[in-house]
């Protein structure tokens, strides 16, 4: 699959870059491929999308009016539909380039040009036989469908751009001899030729390509259930792959070592762990021996941070100095890697994998080098699955790694046993390296300490309950009184990366100040979050991504700890709970925790159930981050209507438990509306929405709510 990128110049551009001969030469008209417009058309989908009822966008064409049948131009801004939009792109991708003689007489095309003047229609022209639909832009921009009946013409010069004759005069005036075409038609013919023509691009990254292509890498639900239902180990061939990649991409795996990696793996607070260790080293100055008078610079470490899943957009994944990498640089980093896999397919081929990697293992590589490229001092590099065969595992040797709590996680395809799973998570460790990890159960910490022995880790250190203790003296950013074990676990391994860093010689200043700020300023999206929504001001959403038996339990006592801490008045207040867990995991565990809660603590006045989708399938509204084919739409709600089911059980045990009404709903922002019109009701109620169960449930809401990307 190929995904072009482009940028519309102003007419003082090189407009010769759209050829890559001679203006005069023959071959000029065809040095555009259909691709470029794809991109084109995918770039205005999302301009469409944020400016809709505005003539500014290509839907017209999918119009099937006769050719020459101007439609009104209120059907210019409505013909363009998102739910043909797929259908469209598929019969634009096959437009010919400009001049193809080969190419059929649809009259289908695209020009790209620029023009301040409104809608009109063009005449004259090749024979008098143009017909030619304009639509002015914003900004200038016009898009033209272009058929031209051609007769013979004795060999003259036409410009492809305006289909006038060379040194015509027409309704432009003169035409100079810019770009030409030699169509030589056989005596007594009259053919029609059809035309796709760009003029004035400049090929660029987009970030809308970039995600469009990024979201074709995502493996489908179908594969994943077959995996799960076969109980499929997890590939023992994706390490050899992720190296094969990097090689690909014109690195050496020992050159990803410069990256001073933290590698954290885990079940639970792995995120929150690899977020406060980013916070702290940030804050940390080092010196460089150059670009003074005296020899010395002090500057703060220049960080980057790999995590997953994203919340609202997928650059979230990827953060310099604490921040969502740049729009820009996202496109740019994306397609650097993407391009260099094109050229090396062959390399691909013949080692028998595929010629790019999926989702997350593109992200992975796009990640290591993004942050070679921006020259980071230190990459903390959060798991994504497991951690032996985790595509971030390819760092041969990082500076310290650290294991968070574990518990059950991704049963299918790490093991039906702790001791398994630890297995796994424990393949983080490395030949030399130091490893650190908290308290675990019993079954668990032999495991640990053989793979410490097994892989010859430089030493396995454990977080003492003092550690843990000692971090009710801190002021922590993160709420949650189980910040503190994840916040004990991420100061250790940020000294132990300085004391290694100092042992290379790095000059490294700041630590104490660092690790109070750092631990101070440090936050995670998502994860024990108060959040405030302009739209509905009464409402108070927390958020909290939990998805597993041990995490939920903390997110209840988290929920739990809020509510006391309010007023009497405040408690008084409507208490509603918003839940959904993705396919495959226990929701009934999940919901136990939730139900004890209610019923002990916390007394939810009504309690919702949907789907991870922000909006319904097929919305316009959707945003291409928040696209997700490895699930399957499931019309009739079967998930949400069995944990609706499993809650009323649960709350049903107890005799004395209160039910609260249950809604069921097919999208987030359904949901959403529900607690809006609930709120709305009664300006009294200031009601108080609890949010979990799923980092995407997490991301999906706060799509919906329009909350910054941060």
């Amino acid at each position: 699959m190929s995904f072009g990128r482009v940028y519309l110049e102003t007419r003082q551009a090189k407009e010769a870059r759209a050829f890559t001969d001679s203006p005069n030469a023959s071959t000029a008209r065809a040095s555009y491929k259909p691709h470029d417009v794809k991109a084109v058309l995918k770039e205005e989908r999302f301009e469409y999308e944020k400016n809709k009822g505005k003539a500014r966008h290509a839907g017209e064409w999918w119009n099937k009016k006769p050719l020459g049948q101007e439609p009104p131009h209120t059907n210019y801004r409505d013909s363009y539909r998102s739910h043909n939009y797929a259908e469209w792109l598929r019969s634009a991708a096959k437009l010919p380039v400009a001049g193809n003689k080969s190419a059929p007489n649809d009259g289908a095309g695209a020009l790209y040009t620029p023009s301040s003047a409104g809608s009109r229609k063009i005449g004259g022209g090749i024979g008098g036989g143009e017909q030619r639909a304009q639509t002015a832009t914003d900004g200038g921009w016009a898009q033209y469908r272009v058929r031209k009946n051609v007769q013979e013409d004795g060999g003259k010069r036409f410009d492809i751009i305006t289909g006038y004759q060379v040194g015509e005069v027409g309704g432009f005036g003169s035409r100079a001899a810019n770009r030409v075409s030699f169509d030589k038609i056989a005596a007594g013919q009259n053919q029609n030729r059809s035309y796709d023509i760009i003029s004035n691009i400049k090929l660029v990254s987009t970030p809308m390509a970039a995600v469009d292509a990024l979201n074709s890498l995502q493996t489908n639900a179908k594969t994943l259930e077959i995996l799960r239902k076969a109980g499929a180990s997890m590939n023992q061939r994706s390490i050899p792959e992720m190296r094969s990649y990097v090689e690909r991409i014109g690195y050496k795996v020992s050159d990803l070592n410069a990256l001073n990696v933290i590698h954290v793996a885990g079940t639970k607070g792995k995120g929150s762990t690899s977020a406060i260790c980013e916070s702290i080293v940030r804050r940390m100055r080092t010196v460089n021996s150059d670009g003074n008078e005296d020899g010395n610079v002090e500057r703060s470490l220049k960080t980057g941070l790999f995590t997953s899943p994203h919340l609202i957009e997928a650059r979230e994944r990827l953060r310099i100095d604490g921040a969502p990498i740049a729009k820009e640089l996202f496109a740019k980093y994306f397609f650097e890697v993407w391009d260099a896999l094109e050229r090396t397919k062959e390399v691909a081929v013949a080692g028998e994998y595929p010629i790019k990697p999926q989702y997350f293992r593109f992200l992975t590589l796009m990640a290591l080098h993004a942050f070679t490229q921006e020259k980071v001092d230190v990459a903390v590099l959060e798991v994504g699955m497991g951690g032996t065969y985790d595509s971030t595992n390819v760092i041969e040797k990082p500076v310290v790694c650290g294991i968070t709590s574990l518990g059950f996680d991704h049963v299918p395809l790490l093991g039906t046993s702790l001791p398994e799973i630890a297995w796994h998570k424990a393949g983080i460790m490395k030949f030399g390296v130091p490893c650190y990890t908290v308290k675990q159960t019993e079954d668990m910490e032999p495991v640990l300490e053989h793979r410490a022995r097994e892989l010859h880790a430089g030493a396995l250190h454990h977080i003492t309950d003092a550690q843990v203790a000692d971090m009710q003296k801190r002021d922590l950013g993160m709420p949650g009184a189980y910040q503190r074990v994840n916040g004990a676990l991420a100061v250790a391994l940020c000294k132990e990366w300085i004391l290694q860093r100092q042992k290379s010689g790095a000059l490294i200043k700041g630590e104490e100040e660092a690790i109070t700020v750092g631990l101070k300023k440090s936050n995670w999206p998502g994860r024990a979050q108060i959040y405030l929504a302009p739209k509905f001001p009464t409402v108070t959403w927390y958020l909290d991504g939990a998805h597993t038996k041990e995490s939920m339990k903390v997110c209840a006592d988290w929920y739990s700890d809020e509510f006391h801490a309010l007023d009497e008045q405040a408690r008084s207040k409507a208490q509603i709970l918003i839940f959904n867990c993705t396919k495959g995991r226990d929701g009934l565990v999940l919901l136990k925790a939730l139900s004890q809660l209610h019923k002990t603590s916390v007394p939810f006045s009504r309690v919702i159930f949907c789907t991870n989708d922000a909006y319904r399938p097929g919305s316009a509204d959707a945003p291409t981050d928040q696209v997700n084919h490895t699930v399957f739409q499931d019309s009739e709600l079967t998930v949400q209507k069995e944990l609706a089911q499993a809650w009323t059980t649960l709350v049903s045990e107890n005799p004395a438990g209160v039910q609260p009404p249950v809604e069921i709903h097919a999208s987030i922002e359904d949901a959403v509306q529900s607690v809006g019109e609930y709120a709305a009701a009664d300006e009294t109620r200031t009601p108080r929405v609890l949010v979990t169960g799923s980092l995407y449930l997490i991301g999906g809401l706060l799509t919906v709510l329009k909350a910054e990307v941060r």
